[in-house]
């Protein structure tokens, strides 16, 4: 008898300063001047992964990491407004 296909297991992994500051900010990459660096390379990781998940091909692994880690953003979450992910996918609606 046949075996079945095993699932590939999904791994937990951290989020990123780069995914974070996308889902608060909506924006790519920090303004160097309101986060205190010369330069957003110097930060020691990649930037390019936020421009892949706000990319058309991307938006569904964007919206997947926002449900992952809204707890944990939102326990943290200091700003005067909501944050960019929650009003771009749950419509602006407070968290539950």
């Amino acid at each position: 008898m046949p075996r079945k296909p095993r699932k590939p297991k999904q791994m937990k992994t951290a989020l990123l300063q780069s995914e974070k500051h996308l889902l608060e900010t909506g924006e790519c990459c920090p303004d160097p001047k309101k986060h205190g660096i010369k330069d957003w390379r110097e930060t020691g990781e990649g930037w390019v992964r936020p421009f892949t998940l706000v990319s058309p091909g991307g938006r569904d692994e964007l919206q997947a990491l926002w449900l992952r880690h809204k707890d944990s953003i939102m326990k943290d979450w200091k700003g005067p407004s909501k944050p960019w992910a929650q009003e771009e996918f749950e419509g602006g609606k407070d968290a539950t």
